[in-house]
């Protein structure tokens, strides 16, 4: 994976945060950093999966994971799906099952 330095920094510092939550079990880039094809204008596409749960479950850990995002001076968009939703993948899910890239151990 080749990205700038500062992207692989906010990232590492993104997963290693985000892995507290225990709801988390899956983080993964996706979109033109995932497919090398960022440019100055890209933003960071992160997809984070979390065990079953309900709605509210899902905006509580979006709230959480935008947080870290908030003084990162590029754009960077947090989407948070079950992790149920890998099995038949349908829409943004199948895009980033096919392509995505499992960051969820970076250190």
């Amino acid at each position: 994976m080749q990205l700038p330095e500062d992207v692989l920094s906010f990232l590492t510092m993104f997963t290693v945060r985000a892995r507290s939550y225990p709801k988390v079990k899956r983080i993964v880039l996706y979109g033109s950093y995932a497919q090398n094809c960022w440019n100055q204008e890209s933003d960071i596409d992160i997809a984070v999966f979390i065990n079953k749960g309900d709605e509210e479950d899902i905006r509580e850990v979006y709230k959480q994971l935008s947080a870290l995002c908030y003084d990162y001076p590029l754009d960077v968009q947090v989407q948070v799906f079950f992790e149920s939703e890998l099995q038949e993948p349908m829409g943004i899910v199948e895009e980033i099952a096919s392509y995505g890239i499992d960051i969820t151990d970076l250190s």
